[in-house]
């Protein structure tokens, strides 16, 4: 419908993650660490795989005391993305790279740093 504003979140277990997206109305039901059963359809877009939702509501793992130890920072979580965020500056044909001091990494890549826990993306 016009007007509906859509909202994202990342869903996954230990085989990986997918991007949610829903309405508005169900951010309550989405919350960070919490184990919830998404009803909808799965599109794919461009290669990439998203859930459209259409529910969002309380779930359980089928697995009998197994949720306690469910985490997005469970040191075995293969599902988390390490979010990264940097700056790409183009001056007529050459770019900025940047080469590690402390040998961190071999050759330049792109200027970046790790988004830390609770930090917004722009302080990044």
């Amino acid at each position: 419908a016009a007007g509906t504003t859509m909202m994202r979140c990342a869903a996954g277990d230990v085989h990986g993650t997918v991007d949610v997206l829903f309405k508005k109305e169900l951010k309550g039901s989405a919350v960070k660490d919490k184990v919830v059963e998404v009803g909808g359809k799965c599109v794919a877009v461009q290669g990439r795989l998203f859930v459209l939702a259409d529910t969002i509501s309380n779930g359980s793992w089928a697995v009998e005391g197994y949720a306690e130890h469910v985490s997005t920072r469970h040191t075995n979580s293969l599902s988390t993305r390490e979010r990264r965020y940097g700056c790409l500056v183009i001056r007529g044909a050459k770019c900025v790279l940047a080469r590690s001091l402390q040998s961190e990494w071999d050759g330049v890549r792109i200027p970046s740093a790790v988004v830390q826990e609770g930090e917004a993306p722009i302080a990044a």
